[in-house]
């Protein structure tokens, strides 16, 4: 990704689904670093925020409760936090 403009960037870098392709278009956004484009309009995006298609999203009282004190349950943290980065960095977007 090689970003023309800092706002078209961003929506860019939100479209995509991939965790590892996603970093790596907020760093090159990141690195780039292009000036907004005042004139330039956006059109509004039916795609964002770009997600994994798989896994299936579930609601979390649908899972199984891991107390934290287990392997499994320090995964499941780990996993929740993945979550969250993940979110954060399309917040970001």
């Amino acid at each position: 990704m090689n970003p023309a403009e800092l706002r078209g960037g961003a929506l860019e870098a939100l479209r995509v689904a991939d965790p590892v392709a996603k970093v790596r278009a907020v760093h090159a956004l990141a690195t780039a670093a292009p000036p907004p484009d005042p004139a330039l309009e956006l059109e509004a995006p039916t795609d964002v925020p770009g997600r994994p298609a798989r896994p299936v999203l579930v609601h979390p009282a649908a899972l199984a409760r891991r107390p934290a004190g287990t392997p499994e349950g320090r995964a499941a943290l780990l996993h929740a936090i993945a979550h969250i980065e993940f979110n954060a960095i399309n917040l970001a977007l």
